[in-house]
């Protein structure tokens, strides 16, 4: 089930725009608040295209200002409903039996005080108003610092079970209960543990299945465990003792299928992976498997017992920071499986999976993807250059497609240099430069080199001048421009005449702007608009958030006055989705 989430509230001038077009997605999420990172525009991006075949629920009362085109088209919306503290009119009830999934998301506050749960009661849709609804998950925020938590009656736990009870009254054919919470664990939360404690409690014993366990304190996991049985998703922090999570990982080890940890040390893998005894503990039924440390620590040393593995199932490892199984292995026993192998593009990483031959054609047939991150550019063992990526590359040939490279800090003059290489690189969908500056020349050798490319995220683009040792029988064949484009004035419009690239620049839809000052507005918009034009599917900018405004209102101000308007038709899906 696709979902299509949205963060942001759409300004009038783009709800009037909506239309009833798109039909790939079956679930729509709405969260009032801004997220704070640009880094989610890309599942923003198709906003408020209004669907015809939504089949989720979703509650939240995160959506305070949501109060623009929602009462216009909810009648399109099957269904979504938004709680307090600012609700608004309930969808056309006519289409409420047609939701398969509720999501109710809501603040620990509204659930355990008396006002909250009132008013949750009152607003709540009436008993077997989901009857198709199967699955039925709850997501529950953390207090704030600074709430009264005097506040909190002792009756909490109590008013939480009444909520869920309401809940699963609407959906009473739901079978499948999901749980995931987000709580303090600072010592002087003490009341505010104990009363979370209890809630949690009162949740497990009124769920019939609890699939999904996210986060928690110790206090609430050492007295619920006995509760928590059929975990398939567990993902956790640990911060300085990690016994209890080991303990909920290892007691649910039969049923999960996903495992995320973080953590300020290696020690805690250890306690997953080996029993009380020193063998291995089976996960048999796990697929992904993501640690991550907070801090750099040493590798584990741990013994091999005669190819045996803890994760048979393997198909997806994700590590950062550093490769955290020492000179043992979790692809040990699993070499038949493992698909996706995620990890920080660092030289001891580096030399560990050479040494454990894992990009060798009989190690792992079915490895597919290999996606690369740079935690922090100032670590002198990090990969930071195109020539130690292209090695890199090299090692990996054919058998393991890169499909992202995440945070590359690269010098344009490289990327000039290192093109003429860019095969070994073509199956790259996203590509992320947060400090490179590109001119739009670069952007289309890019886009050229790398044929499936959809995601491009560098600094601001510029027009620039022909860069050194390349001339253009290297550009792209379809364009021929004018040198006057090199530097825009508002007053004479360049003239140019200009095609697409074909099949090179098909994949390729959005450009993510990370950062761009006030004075590179206009020359931004006129390399995003260019690239619009030789892309066909290119259908997305993302400015940075502080300055989003103004680049839309620049973005049409050119498009209708700077010589586009022959192409004003094929641009128009830049102005409603950007």
């Amino acid at each position: 089930m696709s979902t299509l989430s949205v963060f942001e509230i759409l300004p009038p001038h783009v709800v009037r725009k909506i239309v009833d077009h798109v039909s790939g997605y079956s679930r729509l999420s709405y969260n009032g608040v801004n997220k704070g990172s640009d880094k989610y525009h890309r599942l923003q991006m198709p906003l408020l295209w209004v669907c015809q075949n939504f089949r989720a629920v979703v509650l939240s009362n995160f959506a305070h200002t949501c109060t623009i085109g929602i009462r216009q088209y909810a009648r399109y919306i099957r269904p979504m409903w938004f709680s307090p503290p600012q609700a608004i009119d309930q969808p056309d009830n006519s289409t409420l039996h047609l939701a398969k999934e509720l999501i109710i998301e809501l603040d620990m506050w509204s659930v355990c005080t008396d006002e909250g749960l009132e008013y949750l009661l009152r607003v709540a849709f009436k008993d077997g108003a989901f009857p198709l609804v199967r699955s039925v998950k709850f997501l529950f925020d953390e207090f704030q610092e600074g709430e009264d938590l005097s506040a909190i009656p002792p009756n909490a736990p109590a008013n939480a079970a009444a909520f869920v009870e309401r809940i699963l009254r609407m959906a009473p054919r739901a079978s499948e209960i999901e749980m995931v919470t987000g709580v303090l664990s600072d010592d002087s939360y003490d009341d505010l543990q104990r009363h979370l404690s209890d809630l949690l409690a009162q949740l497990f014993q009124l769920a019939t299945r609890v699939r999904h366990f996210s986060e928690g304190s110790d206090i609430i996991i050492n007295r619920q465990m006995g509760l928590v049985r059929n975990l398939v998703h567990l993902s956790y922090e640990v911060d300085v003792d990690g016994v209890n999570f080991v303990q909920l990982a290892r007691q649910c080890a039969p049923t999960l299928q996903s495992l995320a940890m973080e953590s300020t040390q290696n020690v805690d893998i250890i306690g997953l992976i080996r029993d009380n005894n020193g063998d291995y503990m089976e996960y048999p039924q796990l697929l992904m498997l993501e640690h991550s440390l907070w801090m750099d620590s040493e590798p584990l040393q741990l013994p091999v017992f005669s190819g045996a593995t803890p994760f048979p199932r393997l198909k997806r490892l994700f590590f950062k920071t550093h490769y955290p199984f020492g000179d043992d292995t979790p692809f040990r026993g699993n070499a038949g499986t493992l698909e996706t192998l995620s990890f920080t593009l660092d030289h001891p990483t580096l030399a560990t999976l050479d040494r454990h031959r894992v990009f060798t054609p009989t190690s792992h047939p079915m490895l597919r993807h290999v996606d690369t991150c740079i935690l922090d550019n100032d670590e002198p063992e990090h990969i930071t250059t195109m020539t130690d990526l292209l090695s890199f590359a090299l090692r990996i040939g054919p058998l393991a497609p890169m499909r992202k490279i995440d945070d590359l800090e690269s010098d344009i003059p490289e990327w000039i240099d290192m093109l003429p290489l860019f095969g070994m690189f073509d199956s790259i969908q996203v590509l992320e430069l947060p400090n490179t500056h590109l001119t739009l020349w670069d952007g289309i050798a890019l886009v050229k080199s790398l044929p499936l490319l959809s995601d491009l995220h560098t600094s601001t683009p510029c027009l620039g001048e022909m860069p050194a040792g390349i001339d253009l029988a290297r550009l792209p064949a379809h364009v021929v421009t004018n040198h006057a484009l090199m530097g825009i004035d508002s007053h004479q419009p360049p003239t140019f005449v200009i095609t697409r690239l074909g099949p090179r620049g098909r994949r390729f839809r959005f450009w993510h702007i990370v950062e761009m000052r006030h004075k590179e507005l206009v020359e931004a918009v006129h390399c995003v608009l260019l690239m619009a034009l030789l892309c066909p599917n290119f259908d997305y900018a993302a400015p940075p958030s502080d300055i989003h405004q103004m680049f839309m209102d620049k973005l049409v101000e050119i498009v209708y006055t700077d010589g586009y308007q022959q192409y004003a038709t094929r641009l128009q899906r830049l102005l409603f989705t950007s």
